[in-house]
């Protein structure tokens, strides 16, 4: 699935926003709290935003 996914993260101690679009495989019965962390997990891979702190919005 694609999420298109508004989010901050930290960058030399300043909260920065972006907008990225991911890909992901989503397991079918997957919890919220695992889908979270599979979405920043992909962000933090394709950007090298280590320091994803909140999901504003997903679509």
């Amino acid at each position: 699935m694609e999420f298109n996914v508004k989010y901050s993260y930290a960058r030399n101690g300043e909260v920065l926003e972006s907008v990225e679009s991911v890909e992901i495989d989503v397991p079918k019965d997957i919890q919220k709290e695992e889908l979270v962390r599979l979405i920043c997990d992909e962000i933090r891979e394709k950007t090298g935003h280590v320091g994803v702190k909140y999901l504003y919005e997903v679509d």
